[in-house]
């Protein structure tokens, strides 16, 4: 008969295994992190005695807190001294799931791989989401709110899917990764956001440049034709010309040039 700490501790490894996939499978979904943040309380309560513990023996976890906790002073001071309300306190205090997630992970002593598997399945969802809405007759998929802000979560979500895998490598992780590489591409351009692209082309040059011995220089080839191959498609291809609207980028340079700020 397992103990009241074992079976709380191994009761909040899996809803936190729960709350990383979630946190990183919904989040291009309206409303979808409210599931990540349940478990987070739950978890919070099944060991509240393992939090505080690592809190005070883990200097890094006390560091992460205070910093955050100065950023969300700076911003109070800020808002009081301009006048704001306090509503614009609420992107900054967001910052306090830092700490408390951390905190969580290593009282818990949890693995990234819920995080991969979520980024992945968060991939898979967005691109269906980006197929189903452009299928439809939307102009440019937005995952139910903002384009832009639709693709940067997929881009963040390839970061995830890319470095956060799994250490050993087999045929089937790397298959699966190139796969959600090509769909998170896929879905980028479908947004139709043009911000996202130099951030994607990024990713993809750091990614394939790593390695060493004979695989580097193969991997820098394939890391500088694929971003030129994609770009030179979007320029050809009218239909992806069109759906990333390359074709407005020389008149919002213009505007920029003649001081609108507010161009894309």
């Amino acid at each position: 008969m397992p103990s009241g700490k074992s079976w709380r501790h191994a009761a909040a490894r899996r809803c936190v295994f729960l709350a990383t996939a979630c946190a990183a499978a919904f989040v291009a979904v309206p409303k979808g992190l409210a599931i990540f943040g349940v478990l987070l309380v739950v978890s919070t309560v099944l060991v509240p005695d393992k939090i505080v513990a690592g809190w005070s023996r883990q200097e890094s976890l006390r560091t992460t807190t205070w910093l955050v906790l100065g950023v969300l002073l700076l911003c109070i001071l800020s808002m009081m001294f301009s006048g704001q309300e306090w509503r614009t306190v609420d992107n900054v205090s967001r910052l306090l799931v830092m700490p408390w997630c951390a905190a969580l992970m290593y009282a818990v002593g949890m693995s990234r791989f819920g995080l991969w598997a979520g980024a992945v399945s968060g991939l898979l969802l967005s691109f269906g989401i980006a197929v189903w809405q452009v299928s439809g007759g939307l102009d440019r998929a937005d995952g139910g709110g903002n384009p832009i802000v639709f693709a940067n979560v997929v881009l963040m979500l390839l970061a995830i899917a890319i470095y956060a895998r799994p250490a050993v490598r087999r045929r089937w992780t790397l298959t699966l990764l190139a796969t959600v590489l090509a769909l998170g591409m896929a879905t980028i351009v479908l947004t139709g956001s043009r911000g996202a692209l130099p951030g994607l082309a990024a990713l993809l040059l750091v990614t394939l440049i790593g390695g060493t011995g004979q695989t580097r220089w193969w991997r820098l080839a394939l890391s500088l034709s694929l971003p030129a191959l994609l770009l030179v498609a979007m320029w050809s291809l009218p239909g992806l010309s069109s759906q990333t609207r390359l074709e407005v980028v020389n008149s919002d340079l213009a505007r920029y040039a003649r001081g609108d700020v507010d161009t894309p």
